[in-house]
């Protein structure tokens, strides 16, 4: 079965409509496009989209909230249109795993999306006199209007407008070395335990601190369908990163914020958790995450919201007086693999934000990748043995 991109560069529209769809009715038209790219290279760009897309184990396709949010609008970011939304709608909490074929089939279709996003693209709408000169064109004249339509000045202002966050008022996302989930590692303080180290115990440990954080500058309330969700002035936001994606052309380009909201249910009662937002065409997608108000941690089930609409205004904080823990811990053994997790802890709480396999059979030496230093851990009968060098390349053991 062909993909929605497959067909989309058959045709040499956007995603979501085909050119015999486009010339059979007075549907709007949108033309993909970047700023400064021509048609030869929105096609190539759409074919290497796709073969990422195809190529990618289920772990680097969208997941968890980036799946729900894009089905809730219909299936794709700018892809199929839009089903109508009521504002705050929740789309039935999808699990980090892609359960089935249609699902499957839509997250890859999202990940040529994030893709195509990553590489500057953008749908145009089309004016609706632009779309009737566009259905009236026929072969190579068609061609030539969208060679002159993506090298126009007026596009190239109309991407940056479309690619301009909808939520302006949230801080973009940054990446940084020596970042792990929401935390910025002190890896130079990483010391490694001495002896075996058993099922359970801590490989190596050291200090972290919170990545970037940020606070709320104007009280945030929103409707959703469960209640309301609101939240003073000054409550702190904290911006995580638990995209699974090897791939960095697959990942949601959006950043992640996330920090303690209370919700008021229809009946009065409230609760206080830790929501994580992410801004779409649409307004932001909302989730519950797990974890603590100081750390968010990955998205596991509940509801997502999408569509929200709601402005939370952040202000960046210059720093964090926050002081944390960080540990790599054994979580498990067993005779041809070992699983890592890292872990990072405030007082008595935890979170886990990252956890990882590794094989190893007995007497199997294997080597974790530390930006500027690597952990090296060797399997013996009741467990590992662990040595930290200097002679990182820059990488971390982000999955």
């Amino acid at each position: 079965m062909k993909s929605a991109v497959s067909r989309a560069v058959g045709a040499g529209l956007l995603l979501c409509l085909s050119a015999a769809s486009a010339l059979a009715s007075d549907r709007p038209v949108s033309i993909l496009a970047r700023a400064g790219g021509s048609l030869a290279e929105r096609e190539a760009d759409q074919l290497r989209c796709e073969a990422l897309a195809q190529r990618a184990p289920q772990t680097d396709l969208p997941q968890g909230g980036d799946l729900a949010s894009a089905m809730g609008r219909g299936g794709h970011a700018y892809g199929r249109p839009p089903v109508p939304q009521v504002q705050g709608t929740t789309i039935g909490g999808l699990m980090n795993v892609v359960p089935g074929a249609v699902e499957l089939e839509r997250a890859r279709d999202l990940a040529a999306e994030f893709c195509l996003s990553n590489l500057g693209y953008a749908p145009v709408l089309l004016t609706p006199e632009e779309a009737d000169a566009f259905r009236r064109l026929h072969g190579g004249r068609k061609r030539s209007w969208e060679e002159q339509f993506l090298a126009s000045p007026d596009t190239a202002a109309r991407i940056a407008a479309l690619r301009a966050s909808p939520a302006r008022d949230l801080p973009s996302y940054r990446a940084e070395p020596e970042t792990l989930g929401g935390i910025r590692i002190d890896v130079r303080s990483l010391t490694a335990t001495p002896g075996v180290v058993q099922r359970g115990g801590v490989a190596a440990s050291g200090a972290a601190a919170r990545w970037r954080t940020a606070e709320i500058v104007e009280p945030f309330e929103a409707r959703i369908s469960s209640g309301v969700l609101t939240a003073p002035a000054g409550v702190v936001f904290h911006q995580v990163d638990f995209r699974p994606q090897a791939e960095p052309l697959l990942r949601d380009p959006a950043a992640t914020w996330c920090g303690p909201l209370t919700e008021t249910n229809r009946v009065g009662a409230q609760a206080t958790e830790v929501w994580c937002f992410t801004p779409q065409p649409d307004g932001y997608t909302l989730f519950r995450a797990t974890g603590h108000a100081w750390q968010a941690g990955v998205y596991n089930h509940g509801p997502v919201f999408v569509g929200v609409r709601e402005p939370l205004v952040l202000r960046e904080r210059e720093t964090d007086a926050m002081s944390l823990a960080f540990d790599i811990r054994v979580s498990s053994l067993t005779a041809s693999n070992v699983i890592l997790e890292g872990v990072v802890r405030h007082g008595d709480e935890q979170v886990v934000l990252w956890r990882q396999q590794i094989p190893m059979r007995a007497r199997a030496t294997r080597s974790l990748p530390l930006w500027s230093r690597r952990l090296h851990l060797t399997r013996v009968e009741s467990g590992v043995t662990v040595l930290l060098d200097d002679a990182g390349t820059g990488e971390g053991p982000r999955r």
